[in-house]
């Protein structure tokens, strides 16, 4: 299985009955049958209609795990229930935010937020800072397809006292100590928080992510060989309740001179678009809380010196695994219900229970 790139037209969209059917039916025909979209954004539009750019999951001759539920999938809910206050905070993967699109940098608000709430449900790239991560206690750390998803009617969130996490990384025989920071990383994390982290996978063949920037200048990427990471997932789901995943991304340009523009021009997180690939993806097929965090892509970036940064981006500077922050969200992130209705359930939030979207 791959991920791959596409740019859809969809002609005459406001024009339909249902704009969320139109767009779908004009995505699933660009993509295929033997491909389902994981992400799709709209960007514009030219004299043709309105242009969509989308990130989907092609499925490859041979491979076991089954293509994932539609993105589109709907239910209406028909009742709000008001006994408790729930909001939703987004903040936009890959699209430079001034709130939030960077590291960690839109803490300070959700914190704000939760304090007038009775439950905050928000994204990794929310409060994901390298080694910080300083979500509140009534903070849900959900992935953003699981969201959306639950926002669509489609699944629930039941809080956990604490999940069993598997960390998956790769073998890196180019620079060793990425593994080794890794594991001590985990080590951390149980010694501190007393996690649950039930098994350390390293993969002998990694994933291959690369980054990449959409014509309308959001953040995206590409990926190969996900098949085998989806098959080991699965032969193991009964062991863990949530996934870690560790692994390094290959820059579209030269690593220390995409890391300078980063720290030093601003523009948005450019790794963030493809991690958010990856995560949509093993979220849907698994229906487990995932989420990435980004290994040194090279050892060229152990030796460079970047000064004072910007305080939005000065975590992933002093950081040397960027994992921690994923660890701590994942230790009781929510579990993904399937199958819901809309009936009352006290251990669950679903659609029925969101007061607001901020």
């Amino acid at each position: 299985m791959k991920v791959f790139e596409q740019e859809v037209v969809v002609p005459g969209w406001l024009k339909n009955s249902s704009p969320l059917e139109g767009l779908q039916k004009a995505v699933t025909e660009a993509c295929g049958k033997k491909a389902a979209p994981i992400r799709v954004a709209m960007v514009g539009k030219n004299r043709l209609g309105h242009v969509c750019e989308m990130e989907a999951l092609g499925e490859v001759s041979g491979a076991k795990s089954p293509l994932p539920s539609s993105v589109f999938d709907y239910r209406q809910r028909t009742t709000e229930r008001t006994s408790a206050f729930n909001a939703v905070m987004l903040i936009p993967t890959g699209v430079d935010c001034a709130i939030g699109g960077h590291a960690g940098d839109a803490t300070p608000a959700a914190r704000l937020i939760a304090s007038q709430c009775d439950n905050l449900v928000l994204h990794p790239n929310v409060v994901n800072a390298s080694d910080v991560n300083e979500q509140s206690d009534n903070a849900l750390y959900v992935e953003g397809s699981v969201i959306c998803r639950m926002m669509m009617g489609m699944v629930g969130l039941q809080k956990v006292r604490q999940n069993r996490v598997l960390l998956v990384t790769e073998e890196r025989p180019d620079a060793p100590h990425v593994v080794d920071n890794t594991i001590n990383c985990a080590e951390g994390a149980r010694a501190t928080l007393g996690m649950d982290i039930q098994d350390v996978v390293v993969l002998e063949e990694g994933l291959e992510m690369r980054t990449g920037v959409a014509d309308s200048g959001r953040v995206t990427g590409a990926i190969n060989g996900l098949q085998t990471l989806l098959e080991m997932l699965q032969s193991k789901r009964g062991q863990y309740d949530a996934v870690a995943l560790a692994t390094r991304i290959t820059p579209h340009i030269d690593t220390v001179e995409l890391h300078r523009a980063y720290f030093g021009e601003g523009g948005p997180n450019p790794w963030g678009g493809v991690e958010a690939v990856l995560t949509h993806t093993t979220s849907t097929v698994l229906n487990a809380p995932t989420a990435h965090a980004p290994t040194m892509s090279s050892e060229a970036i152990r030796t460079e010196r970047w000064g004072i940064v910007e305080p939005r981006k000065a975590a992933e500077v002093i950081s040397s695994t960027y994992l921690f922050c994923v660890l701590k969200g994942l230790n009781k992130a929510p579990r993904v219900v399937t199958g819901v209705n809309g009936a009352y359930d006290p251990s669950m939030i679903s659609a029925e229970d969101i007061s607001c979207l901020v």
